[in-house]
């Protein structure tokens, strides 16, 4: 049975690699959460502090955990910290270089293909038996499939697995909540008006504490459901995917 890991070779990633996708999973972040600052450059002389404070990740410990999954290593939370703390000191070049020393890069062979070798089938069947080992259901996806619902319900694990292959793939993704969770953000919003305006009327209190609930309310029930659109520009179907990974790789 052909092998699309090929485990024999150990490809590791460079540590101007591993800061690429930390670059391009911000890319994304600025898109998803109001809370990363938007605009500035992850360099590799960026300490950690700064990383984690403009990006809104993790405090170290975390972070330590979400590097093992993320680049499925076995590395002490002890380790972690000696590379991410003192945070005001350690620098993105130290993480990168420690990351780079352990982590293994996919590497994605052409299979045969009617007798010739096919670089895109390959990258397909990567991606979809990654998918299947995060638990997605992906008996229905063909390279005609449509990239977006996809997206919707797995956007997360999308931008992982394609970020880990080739970390300039992805443009911004276009992303748009569905209308309860953003109606859930206005109420918050309105909060933030009536806890200014009741310093002036104190029985505002009670309207904004209940603005409060059905602001939560709202936000809990829609985050259960699918964002309204969850797409990339110039990326329709999972071909074009594929092909954006191929023309990269070049």
């Amino acid at each position: 049975m052909y092998s699309i890991l090929d485990m024999e070779v150990l490809n590791r990633y460079t540590p101007t690699e591993i800061l690429a996708i930390f670059q391009a999973n911000y890319l994304q972040q600025q898109e998803l959460d109001p809370e990363v600052d938007p605009g500035e450059e992850l360099t590799f002389d960026t300490t950690v502090a700064e990383w984690i404070n403009i990006c809104d990740l993790f405090e170290p410990r975390q972070l330590g955990e979400y590097f093992n999954y993320f680049f499925e290593l076995n590395i002490s939370i002890e380790n972690w910290s000696s590379i991410l703390l003192p945070g005001n000191i350690r620098s993105l070049k130290e993480l990168c270089d420690f990351i780079a020393l352990n982590a293994i890069k996919p590497l994605i062979k052409p299979v045969k293909l009617f007798g010739s070798e096919c670089e895109s089938a390959a990258i397909f069947r990567y991606l979809i038996e990654r998918f299947k080992e995060k638990g997605i259901e992906v008996k229905d996806i063909k390279t005609s499939s449509l990239l977006e619902p996809f997206a919707k319900t797995n956007l997360g694990i999308l931008i992982e697995e394609v970020n880990k292959v080739n970390s300039s793939t992805l443009p911004p993704v276009v992303y748009k909540s569905n209308y309860l969770y953003h109606f859930g953000g206005i109420f918050f919003a309105v909060v933030f008006l009536l806890i200014i305006t009741s310093i002036w009327f104190s029985n505002l209190v009670w309207v904004a504490l209940s603005s409060i609930c059905i602001g939560v309310l709202c936000c809990w029930i829609g985050s259960k459901y699918k964002p309204s659109q969850a797409s990339f520009n110039e990326i329709v179907t999972f071909r074009d995917l594929i092909t954006k990974i191929q023309n990269k790789n070049i």
